[in-house]
């Protein structure tokens, strides 16, 4: 019962944060590149740490991709 518990935890925690952070940094690319990038990042999701990574935000493309992995780790190892 308690790792069910845990597990719902993480995966809202982390679904959370890999929300937040897209969002963050759509925004981010919107304010600093083309204006463009922001939405369109915001609509295909894999272009947000790409284009993140290019414009200089390394560290919060990395901290996308770790949300992400996480949620799908816990996504596949406690799917039932």
């Amino acid at each position: 019962m308690l790792r069910d518990e845990v597990a719902v935890g993480v995966l809202i925690a982390s679904l959370a944060a890999w929300m937040t952070l897209h969002l963050l940094l759509a925004i981010r690319l919107a304010r600093t590149g083309p204006w463009w990038r922001g939405p369109v990042a915001c609509a295909v999701p894999p272009l947000a740490p790409y284009w993140a990574v290019r414009a200089g935000h390394r560290v919060w493309a990395a901290v996308w991709v770790l949300a992400l992995t996480v949620w799908v780790t816990c996504r596949v190892f406690f799917a039932k």
